[in-house]
């Protein structure tokens, strides 16, 4: 398995873009929509690993923990 990083990215790009019937523009603009892609598909899988590990050990998400109607404190 190999890591490719944003520099192998943007190198690949401008070897592309160097040719004389190609824009470096495009490229570095696909490579910018592919890392994003790439990048957000990664946090979105950490998400929901890390939600589905905490419901296993027991502990809910902190962002959806609400108060309920039966855990309130009546004032009076």
């Amino acid at each position: 398995m190999s890591l490719v990083g944003l520099a192998d990215l943007t190198f690949h790009a401008q070897v592309l873009g160097r040719r004389p019937d190609q824009e470096m523009l495009f490229h570095l603009g696909m490579i910018l929509v592919i890392y994003f892609v790439l990048s957000y598909l990664i946090a979105a899988g950490m998400r929901f690993l890390e939600r589905r590990a905490k419901r296993g050990i027991g502990q809910e998400p902190v962002a959806t923990r609400r108060p309920r109607a039966k855990d309130a404190v009546a004032v009076g």
